[in-house]
């Protein structure tokens, strides 16, 4: 969580295309950790990894749509099973 934390925190500070030249061919690898940290993550923490990928979103519409067929099935189950939970209170 604090490499999460931390990716977050320089991100922002750092320039779309300088970002873009950075990340490049290891996106696919921050991706996928991100992902598993969807799936571990406590709901005190399901921000941090939620936010790693808005802020890598904003790079193109190429991350995007790398992104979406990994994260968006992870995403929608968590908010389909919080909102059941929720329910249920």
């Amino acid at each position: 969580m604090v490499a999460i934390k931390a990716l977050i925190k320089y991100s922002r500070k750092l320039k779309n295309d300088v970002l873009q030249v950075m990340v490049g061919d290891k996106f696919e690898t921050i991706i996928d950790e991100l992902t598993n940290l969807l799936d571990n993550s406590s709901l005190d923490t399901l921000h941090l990894p939620i936010e790693a990928f808005t802020s890598y979103s904003r790079l193109n519409e190429d991350v995007v749509a790398r992104m979406a067929p990994k994260i968006t099935p992870k995403l929608l189950k968590f908010f389909k099973s919080f909102h059941h939970e929720s329910s249920l209170i």
